[in-house]
């Protein structure tokens, strides 16, 4: 089955996570009050300090909420690394697996109906071609107070490339364009504020208090992955495993019920009206999901296997299995000071990874094929983001 130390290893990175998340967003809601951010101390009276009387506003420049805020972005990673490492479970020497895209362009939008307290979003990703490139993956949400609802539609495409023995009519090369597809119900933390119409945040020579938009949910996942079918033979008994002969299954199918969150402290920012022009500060996001479902073997690797390891019957097409998502963004984020808080420039570095573990599919009898079939993924690469605000 999936490897003893792999599954703890990655358990702990997302319990870690998930704690500094948590830490995170303490730290901008303590216990003890304190002093709003867009308060200004006032001087101590003393015997040289004149105080000038206050001057009064004119029903003009009073805060007055905005029908409507809304904000764009554009995140970028120029050069992406894939890579399949061990620590994710993964038999590169068998299976070399390529991914078409190599450089990312994200697009997103955000309005919020300040009377109705509606949030409604779209974000696309591209390739680097922003003239041609097609949209790979696509997600949208709608929010009503602190309540999301979230669609995400994405897919993987590529070759790969199979190094060890193969069945009849079992290709050594072949392409894969597989579809992901999440629905997620999510719950933000964060207070979402109007920003004034009429009076503009003022620079600041130290940062505000950075909101996380931390947010906690369920969700499902849907979708296909290339895969290596590692098989498992025995004498009788489960104790007794060993491997048979591998295959791959390039439209593996797997679907999960899955505990997520995460949180990005330039969003989250702009949400709760936190912009301060002037500042420079660091940016961190998290992407996180850990689920439990079902992977089904497809019928075209069931007979592959079946081939190459004779006289063995597979178990069950269907197993039970674990999947892990997370994807890390950290860096420094700016605000320039003659642009008055009308927009954000970041630049960072991203890391994602996902692994589909094995919970079942051992052989009992000398005459039954098990399985293990896993996929692990790695990709890092710089990162820059701008975002502009009306």
């Amino acid at each position: 089955m999936f490897s003893p130390k792999f599954c703890p290893a990655l358990l702990a990175l997302h319990l870690l996570l998930f704690l500094i998340s948590i830490s995170l967003f303490a730290q901008e809601n303590p216990d003890v009050p304190t002093s709003t951010p867009n308060a200004t101390a006032l001087p101590t009276p003393s015997a040289t300090t004149e105080i000038e009387p206050p001057i009064a506003q004119t029903p003009s420049e009073t805060i007055q909420e905005s029908f409507f805020d809304s904000f764009i972005g554009v995140s970028y990673i120029p050069k992406a690394t894939w890579s399949y490492p061990k620590f994710l479970n993964y038999e590169k020497d068998k299976l070399a697996l390529t991914i078409d895209k190599n450089s990312f362009i994200t697009y997103d939008a955000n309005v919020r109906l300040n009377k109705i307290q509606t949030v409604l979003g779209l974000s696309a990703i591209t390739d680097e071609n922003t003239i041609s490139g097609k949209i790979h993956r696509f997600s949208g949400y709608i929010g009503l107070k602190k309540m999301y609802f979230r669609l995400m539609k994405g897919k993987i495409a590529g070759n790969g490339v199979w190094n060890d023995t193969l069945a009849t009519n079992m290709p050594a090369r072949f392409n894969f364009d597989n579809s992901i597809s999440s629905y997620d119900a999510l719950y933000s933390f964060s207070e979402i504020k109007p920003k004034s119409s009429k009076l503009p945040p003022q620079a600041s020579s130290s940062a505000p208090p950075m909101d996380t938009g931390f947010y906690l949910g369920l969700g499902i996942t849907k979708g296909e992955v290339p895969a290596t079918v590692r098989t498992l033979i025995t004498t009788g008994g489960k104790e007794n495993q060993k491997y048979g002969k591998f295959v791959y299954d390039k439209d593996y199918a797997f679907s999960v019920v899955s505990f997520l969150f995460g949180f990005d402290t330039i969003t989250g920012t702009i949400l709760a009206d936190g912009v301060v022009p002037g500042i420079i500060q660091p940016y961190f996001s998290c992407y996180d999901r850990i689920g439990l479902g079902s992977g089904t073997i497809s019928d075209e690797s069931v007979r592959y296997a079946e081939e190459l390891n004779p006289g063995k019957t597979f178990v069950d097409k269907k197993s039970t299995l674990a999947y892990l998502e997370n994807n890390t963004s950290i860096g420094a984020s700016w605000t320039p000071s003659f642009l008055k808080g009308k927009a954000i420039m970041a630049i960072g570095y991203n890391v994602f990874f996902n692994s589909i573990m094995p919970l079942s599919g051992a052989a009992e009898t000398s005459t039954e094929l098990g399985y293990d079939a896993n996929i692990g993924m790695l990709r890092h690469g710089p990162e820059f983001r701008i975002f502009a605000l009306w």
